[in-house]
């Protein structure tokens, strides 16, 4: 059935999942607005593009999940223009994933975090620009975060990105792989916002030539939990482990 130019079972179909599995390495799916109740999950370099990230535009009920990134800095893999929530991660990625691109792009009120990385996932250039990570991990004790990164990551952008109203803002953790520590390093993080999280709105484990600059960090730490796991709530807090 002819529609806008397209045939539905060959290049339109009723849920993402379906679009992304038929379109070619590189290529892109272009998501209408509408909510989708689906997990997503992607094997392959490509560009998710919805039609925007605020309530009512494109919107994922669940989680998107990501084995791929891109192939260079020039040939990146990109999400874009989407609104996730109502997942346990919003957004998950395992593996070996590259040259990633989130853009425009709202993860919030998912019950665990809201973008998460594996403990043995490693990452290189990964760029979050002008998203919103707020109001994951809502509940005492949960330790989940905006951004939780377990997995190593070299070359981190954050810019123009939102970590309000979750229990932590943003968060790198060291995790163990064998006889080695997960890193992330090479880092810049500017012009964002982290507040109003429960406990604290940027906690490190481990970063390495790093750059914070044009932060907004207020009314962090509001209500101290029954475990206060960084040992006292702050704005701020650089701890490293096994540097």
């Amino acid at each position: 059935k002819p529609n806008d130019g397209h045939t539905w079972g060959f290049d339109a179909f009723a849920v993402i999942q379906d679009g992304v599995n038929a379109v070619a390495d590189g290529g892109t799916v272009h998501v209408a607005a509408g909510a989708y109740t689906e997990r997503v999950i992607i094997i392959k370099k490509l560009t998710l593009a919805g039609a925007g990230s605020e309530a009512g535009q494109t919107l994922i009920r669940g989680s998107l999940t990501l084995f791929a990134g891109g192939a260079s800095a020039a040939n990146r893999a990109v999400i874009k223009d989407v609104r996730i929530s109502g997942a346990y991660d919003g957004i998950l990625i395992s593996g070996t994933v590259n040259y990633l691109t989130l853009d425009n792009v709202a993860s919030v009120d998912n019950f665990g975090h809201g973008l998460s990385t594996m403990e043995t996932s490693t990452m290189t250039d990964l760029q979050l620009l002008n998203c919103k990570f707020n109001g994951n991990g809502p509940n005492p004790g949960t330790w989940k975060a905006g951004v939780w990164t377990h997995g190593s990551v070299t070359g981190l952008k954050v810019d123009k990105c939102e970590f309000n109203a979750n229990y932590i803002g943003f968060y790198t953790g060291v995790h163990k792989v064998g006889t080695a520590y997960s890193r992330v390093s090479n880092v810049t993080f500017t012009n964002s916002v982290l507040k109003d999280n429960t406990t604290i709105g940027f906690y490190a484990e481990t970063l390495d030539n790093a750059t914070l600059d044009g932060l907004t960090v207020t009314h962090n730490g509001w209500k101290v939990p029954e475990y206060d796991w960084v040992g006292t709530c702050k704005g701020i807090a650089i701890a490293l482990c096994w540097q």
